[in-house]
This record gives structure tokens, C-alpha cells and sequence, in this order.
């Protein structure tokens, strides 16, 4: 019996469709680092010194803690709403991006009023 050969199938090209229906978004935070790296020659122990690594936390502060936490939170918004592309860029569908854009803005007012409540709280 011999094989019969099919056809390939009609594939159009997704890509362009796919670029004709979102905008890419990109969203950059920045925040001060929390944590600075200790030399090995400072701390005595009875091991290797190569094996160890050791940091110190620079301050402890709730207020910080919530931007950070924040932060994850619009990651999420952005993750369960837009199709993921490349670590910090997200795909938004035409249709919602009213909805993402507001939405953003307001992240973006929110996260100014919680930068302005960790530096009111450092001494």
C-alpha cells in the first residue's frame, strides 16, 4: 500500500497578525537597592571563606517593603491581562489597551505616592 502525500496546509503568517493587533509595552522601575555584599576577610568562621557569601540588609522599612511589593503587583496586572514577549516587555491587544493605559496611569500615580511615603519615613 502505497503512502499518500497531503497537502501542507495554507499557514498565513501569524506574525504579521499578531503585529497588527497589539502594541508592545515596556515598563521600567527603578528602586534603590536594599542589600550590600560583605568581604569574606571581615568574618571569621572555621570554613572555606571561597564557599561563604554575605550581605547585609542597608535598612528595614515597611515603606519600602510595599513599593516592593507593588511592583509585583503590576507585573501580575500585566502578565494575567497582556501575552507575554521578551522579560519586561508585554504584548497589548488593541482592544484593551485603553483599559491598560489607564490602568498603568494609575499604577504610576500610586507608586509616586508610595516613593513619596518611604522618603518621608528615612531619617
Amino acid at each position: 500500500m502505497a503512502a499518500s502525500i497531503l497537502p501542507y496546509p495554507v499557514v498565513h503568517d501569524s506574525g504579521q497578525d499578531l503585529a497588527r493587533k497589539t502594541v508592545c509595552i515596556k515598563v521600567e522601575r527603578h528602586r534603590l537597592g536594599n542589600s550590600k555584599k560583605v568581604s569574606t576577610s571581615q568574618v571569621e568562621v572555621d570554613t572555606d571563606k571561597r564557599l561563604l557569601h554575605v550581605s547585609k540588609r542597608l535598612f528595614d522599612s515597611k515603606e519600602y517593603t510595599t513599593i516592593v511589593n507593588f511592583d509585583g503587583e503590576v507585573t501580575r496586572y500585566l502578565e494575567e491581562t497582556c501575552l507575554p514577549f521578551e522579560r519586561g516587555i508585554h504584548l497589548c491587544p488593541l482592544q484593551l489597551l485603553k483599559q491598560v493605559d489607564a490602568r498603568m496611569h494609575e499604577f504610576a500615580e500610586y507608586r509616586r505616592e508610595l516613593v513619596e511615603t518611604f522618603v518621608s519615613a528615612l531619617p
